[in-house]
Parts: C-alpha cells; sequence; structure tokens
C-alpha cells in the first residue's frame, strides 16, 4: 500500500467514524422532545429544557475544544461522550420524577458534556488530506451534515414506534457514548495531530471573528429559512409535505457538496462571498416560490447549491486565520455561533411570521445572507494582510 492510499484510506475511516458518532448527537433533540411530551409534560417545558441543552453546548464546546486541543482529543472525546451519554440515561428513565427543573439541569448537563466530534474531525482534516484535496473534503463533510440532519430524526421515529420514547432515548445514550467511544479510538490511532499547548485563545485572531460572524450569520438563514418553510406549508394546508420540502433543500446542499465544490479552483477567503452573493440571490426568490410546495421544493434545492460549498469555504479557511495547536477549540467557536445564529433565526423569522406573514420570514433568511457577505469580505481582507506576514516568519 503507498503512503497516499494509506492517508486516503484514514481519511475515510476517520469521516466514517465521525458520521456514525454525529449520529446520536443529532437524534438527541427530537428523542428528547418526543421522551418528555410521553411523561406529560407541556410544550413550554419541552422548549425549556431543549434551549437548555442548546445554549450549554453552545456555550462551552469552545472550552472542550480548547481542552481537547491541550491533552488530546481521544481523552476528552471519551470524558464527555460518557458524562453526556449518562445524562441522557438518567433522563430517559426518570424524567417524569424528576420534573421540569431536574430534566433542565441534566439537558443542561448533557449539552455542555456533549462530545466535540465535528471539531476534533474538521481539525483532523488538515493532518489527513493533502491541500489539493482540503476543499474536497470540507465541501463533503459539510454535504454529509446534511444526511445526518434528514436520517437522525427518521431513526428517532423509527425506535420510538419498535420501542417507546423512553427506549429510543436510552438508544440514543447508548449509541452517544459506544460510538464516541470508537471514534476516539480512530482519532487515537489514525490522526491525533499532538499539537501541544497552544498559546492564548482561538478568538485572539481577527480574521476568526470576522469568520465566526459571517459564519453566526448564515446560522441565522438557516434557522430563518427552517422555520419559514414550515410556517407558510402550514398557512397553505401543506405541513404534512414539509419533511419532503427539507429533503429536497438538503439534497441540493447534498449534490453540491458532492460534485459542485470539486470544480473549485481559487482560493476560500476569494470564493467565499462570491458563494455568499449567489447564495443571496437565490435567497429572494423563496417569497414568491412560497405559494406551492412544488415551486418551493425547487427553490431550495437550487439554493441548497449554496450550502455545502459556502459552509466547506468555511471549514477551509478556519486552518488559515488560527495556529494549529488552536484549531479544535476554532471549530468549537464557529459551531457555537452556527447554533446561536439558527436559534436567532427561529426567533426572528417566527415573529415576523406571526406579525406580518408566513413568508416574511424568508427576508430575515435573505438579510442574514446579505450581512454575512461584508463580514466575508472583512475576511478576505483579514486573510490577505496575514500572508505577507507568513511569508517572511
Amino acid at each position: 500500500m503507498t503512503a497516499a492510499a494509506g492517508a486516503r484510506g484514514g481519511l475515510v475511516t476517520v469521516m466514517g467514524m465521525a458520521f456514525a458518532a454525529r449520529l446520536p448527537l443529532v437524534m438527541v433533540g427530537l428523542a428528547m422532545a418526543l421522551l418528555l411530551r410521553d411523561a406529560g409534560f407541556s410544550y413550554g417545558v419541552v422548549g425549556l429544557v431543549a434551549a437548555a441543552y442548546i445554549l450549554a453546548m453552545g456555550l462551552v464546546s469552545p472550552l472542550v475544544g480548547r481542552a481537547a486541543d491541550r491533552l488530546g482529543s481521544a481523552p476528552v472525546l471519551v470524558v464527555s461522550g460518557t458524562v453526556s451519554s449518562a445524562a441522557l440515561a438518567v433522563m430517559a428513565v426518570a424524567a417524569a420524577d424528576l420534573g421540569a427543573a431536574g430534566d433542565v439541569a441534566l439537558a443542561a448537563l448533557a449539552g455542555a458534556a456533549a462530545p466535540p466530534v465535528s471539531p476534533v474531525l474538521r481539525a483532523s482534516v488538515p493532518v489527513l488530506a493533502t491541500p489539493e484535496q482540503l476543499t474536497t473534503v470540507y465541501a463533503m463533510e459539510a454535504a454529509l451534515q446534511e444526511v445526518l440532519w434528514v436520517a437522525g430524526p427518521l431513526l428517532v421515529v423509527l425506535a420510538v414506534a419498535a420501542v417507546s420514547p423512553q427506549g429510543a432515548m436510552l438508544t440514543v445514550a447508548a449509541g452517544l457514548a459506544v460510538l464516541t467511544w470508537a471514534f476516539a479510538g480512530v482519532i487515537h490511532r489514525r490522526s491525533e495531530p499532538g499539537r501541544g499547548r497552544g498559546d492564548g485563545w482561538a478568538l485572539r485572531s481577527r480574521a476568526l471573528r470576522r469568520l465566526v460572524v459571517a459564519y453566526g450569520l448564515l446560522g441565522v438563514c438557516f434557522g430563518a429559512t427552517e422555520l419559514s418553510l414550515i410556517a407558510v406549508l402550514d398557512e397553505h394546508g401543506h405541513r404534512s409535505l414539509s419533511g419532503a420540502v427539507m429533503a429536497a433543500w438538503a439534497g441540493g446542499s447534498l449534490v453540491a457538496g458532492l460534485v459542485v465544490a470539486r470544480r473549485a479552483r481559487r482560493a476560500p477567503h476569494v470564493r467565499l462571498p462570491g458563494l455568499l452573493a449567489g447564495f443571496a440571490l437565490l435567497t429572494l426568490p423563496l417569497v414568491v416560490l412560497s405559494v406551492n410546495p412544488v415551486l418551493l421544493s425547487v427553490g431550495l434545492f437550487v439554493q441548497g447549491l449554496f450550502v455545502a460549498p459556502s459552509l466547506g469555504t468555511v471549514y477551509e479557511l478556519v486552518p488559515d486565520v488560527v495556529a494549529e495547536e488552536l484549531l479544535t477549540e476554532a471549530f468549537a467557536w464557529v459551531a457555537s455561533f452556527l447554533y446561536a445564529g439558527a436559534a436567532a433565526g427561529n426567533a426572528a423569522a417566527g415573529i415576523a411570521a406571526s406579525t406580518v406573514g408566513a413568508s416574511s420570514g424568508f427576508l430575515v433568511a435573505l438579510a442574514a445572507v446579505c450581512g454575512a457577505l461584508p463580514a466575508s469580505l472583512a475576511v478576505r481582507g483579514a486573510v490577505r494582510a496575514r500572508e505577507p506576514a507568513d511569508a517572511t516568519a
């Protein structure tokens, strides 16, 4: 076996194991909601528990990523996966007895300890892939997220139908522990970078600060689009088609990640503003296309063609704007801003849909992408400013 073939094999193994390890993570939200409803809690309580999980994850994940940079990815994955899994398992068997406050506390613990599978994977890609492969690999990583978000809820529904909401949550908890441990083993054997102790915080990088702002605004767009498509379909009596329309959106992203990104030739800091400009142009028609589910599906599929390439370009930029020994923390910051943006987009689109009209949430999505465009131009300027310094270092 050649060195190149061995590297490719390592990359495929790590990405495949990371995909499996993230499946339980994307299943948690729906499994938690169904479990709490089955235990007799109101939607208000369900929302509080879900918010505690997401907020804790967003706030603590950069610290967990920083620990992975300093202590090594494998031990942090094992410990965090074990703690998060245990918290979810306790909730599964005692949700009703714990009450709302107890479930909120457990959700916060599970979210705070959520294993940093995605940041570790993305930080490992430069170790496993050649510079020429980075664009394709990161775009494929972004596309695989779409598969996760479609497959995860489907698996939860199947588990609930086969067993019960409690059984589904126990399955998620067990899968989270076992698959995270397996991913930790793969990382330890094949791609643990061993970068050592970083100096300072990743957000000291001006370019990274600008990049996470752009990424957070993309999160606003995603959150607003998701809620808006549900709102318009509900308004026109097509609520049952929400899953199919979302699948069309994810399908466009998947196609782009697997096919279109292979044709990228320009540097990522040059490429990102153009991708966001195209993203904005294809978001505007969604307001008009929302009157018909077929037209909306087509519009979202075409807009989705810009999702995976945009996300992959952001991932590709991160190693260019922070020190190697801070990569996992940097990717965790990127994820945190996405979570925050998606939550804000959901909220803003909900307010717009209630006060103006169901389709007005798409205008929130458009405004967010337009806001991300100048942020991406600022990233381009910051990266160009770094290049002379790097060249003389």
